[in-house]
């Protein structure tokens, strides 16, 4: 059972990682709560001596079993039996609630405003790594996922603006409340987790996104015009932060040297845009993520 579980999972995961799926937020969360719901189901069963009746609805106040009218195979209990039967944190049983909410309004939700969205990849990017946590812990199974992408790397068509209906704007609001109250202190298991991208000439590990020769790496490619949405400063405007942030601060030859030597060579800072991307000796346009640059620039100039 627990590898059924993880099969969801992974599943799960590749869905959403796939940028050009329609209804890609919805297929998640129904299969990410059925990879749960599989999963603390063959804990039960692993923790009552692999005896699969422990599992089966029996009708209440008697030793009768249950059978599905549509199958006629036996009926398993449901997920809020299961979450009372299994002893897990606190945060994770936080962390499926809201993905469990998610799921029920999945038949209906259509259409997602970006901020929903990004709500949705929060709480499944807490909810896979809970899920692989355990699954080593109860099963030494390991689990072969990457995280969720985050929503920035699917493009500005996937983020149209859309405005959500009443009922997502509940969800959202709910799912935005519980973020905010943080996870239980001294655990390791996560009920929202934000992803932050740092795009590195080399990967070091750890997580990071960046090209790299590992075969094993997932791929995404971004367009021109995707990159300049995460870099869109010119160099002026760049000089015009720094004025508004530094009082002292001066576009002088100090200011060019650590622009070229600091700033341009850092890939979270700088996106080179060659006029001629085939001639190696063509001229260069710099693009910079202003937000980076001042993070750089702060340990150099007073605020």
């Amino acid at each position: 059972m627990a590898r059924s579980a993880i099969s969801a999972l992974v599943a799960a995961v590749e869905i959403y990682n796939k940028p050009t799926v329609e209804y890609r937020e919805q297929t998640f969360a129904v299969l990410v709560v059925n990879a749960w719901e599989v999963l603390l189901k063959a804990r039960i069963v692993q923790q009552s001596g692999n005896k699969l009746a422990v599992i089966i609805e029996r009708e209440s106040g008697t030793k009768r079993y249950l059978f599905d009218d549509i199958t006629g195979g036996h009926s398993t209990i449901g997920l809020k039996t299961v979450l009372s039967t299994v002893s897990v944190s606190e945060n994770v049983k936080r962390n499926l609630a809201e993905l469990v909410n998610v799921r029920n309004e999945a038949v209906h939700m259509g259409v997602l405003p970006a901020d929903l969205k990004d709500a949705i990849q929060r709480f499944g990017a807490a909810s896979v790594r809970n899920f692989t946590l355990l699954a080593k812990r109860w099963f030494g199974e390991d689990v072969p996922v990457s995280y969720l992408l985050p929503v920035g790397f699917f493009g500005p068509g996937s983020l149209a603006v859309v405005r959500g209906g009443k009922g997502q704007r509940q969800l959202l609001d709910r799912l935005t409340e519980v973020a905010s109250l943080g996870a239980q202190e001294d655990d390791i298991f996560a009920v929202a987790l934000s992803v932050d991208v740092n795009i590195n000439p080399i990967t070091a590990g750890g997580g990071t996104i960046g090209p790299t020769n590992d075969p094993s790496a997932p791929r995404t490619n971004l367009t021109t015009d995707q990159m300049l949405e995460i870099f869109p400063n010119s160099y002026f405007d760049v000089i015009g932060m720094c004025r508004e942030r530094y009082p002292d601060f001066k576009a002088n030859a100090e200011f060019k040297r650590l622009m070229r030597e600091i700033v341009k060579p850092n890939a979270n800072c700088s996106f080179r845009r060659p006029h001629n991307p085939k001639n190696k000796r063509t001229l260069n346009t710099y693009f910079y993520n202003g937000e980076q640059v001042l993070r750089v620039l702060d340990t150099y100039y007073r605020r």
